[in-house]
């Protein structure tokens, strides 16, 4: 029997189904509100930005108001989550390592330490985790619409993502780590990202 080449090569995520969004106006909103609604949230995401910017590239967000906002996003080269809540914030970044226009698989999370306290939690190809923890409104999400590519600021879209998204899960609570581990294990395998 003769060795028969394979039809197509593997190249990571290209090979992927993958929403490519312009940077400028290209956005994804929900019709109805975010399936999330405990106020803590963990979610992964297999994503590249087209270019490192000064000026934040949101990948998804869920925003009940211009003063409850939970958004995910790019700005030069890190990946910052962050909640708003009743005039509070509390964000966290962590740095790409691969450079900025690689794929990535990233994780984040909030999770509520106490009624006020929370802690919003992101880290990078199963790299570390960076924590920063604050005073922060329980909030509820579940009346907020989920938006990809973009957020929302005085009723208007704005935080346009220029890139590629191929993937995002969410869960809505604060998942533990053998959860997590089987999640990016799941996406790594996909993905073929580190």
């Amino acid at each position: 029997s003769s060795m028969q080449p394979l039809r197509y090569g593997y190249d990571g995520p290209s090979d992927k189904s993958q929403i490519v969004f312009d940077g400028e106006s290209d956005n994804m909103d929900s019709d109805a509100n975010a399936p999330f609604g405990s106020g803590e949230l963990s979610f992964f995401f297999v994503s590249r930005q087209n270019l490192g910017t000064a000026s934040s590239q949101v990948l998804f967000s869920m925003n009940r108001n211009d003063t409850t906002v939970f958004t995910v996003a790019y700005k030069l080269t890190s990946i910052i989550a962050t909640a708003t809540g009743s005039a509070n914030q509390v964000s966290s970044s962590v740095a790409i390592p691969a450079g900025v226009t690689e794929w990535n698989i990233g994780y984040c999370q909030l999770k509520m330490n106490s009624a006020t306290n929370y802690s919003v939690i992101v880290s990078i190809n199963g790299g570390a985790e960076t924590s920063i923890s604050g005073t922060f409104q329980n909030t509820d999400y579940s009346t907020a619409p989920f938006q990809i590519g973009c957020t929302q600021a005085a009723a208007a879209n704005t935080g346009f993502f220029g890139g590629y998204i191929s993937e995002i899960i969410g869960y809505d609570k604060v998942i533990n780590s053998d959860e997590k581990t089987q999640v990016l294990t799941y996406l790594n395998n996909k993905y073929k990202i580190y």
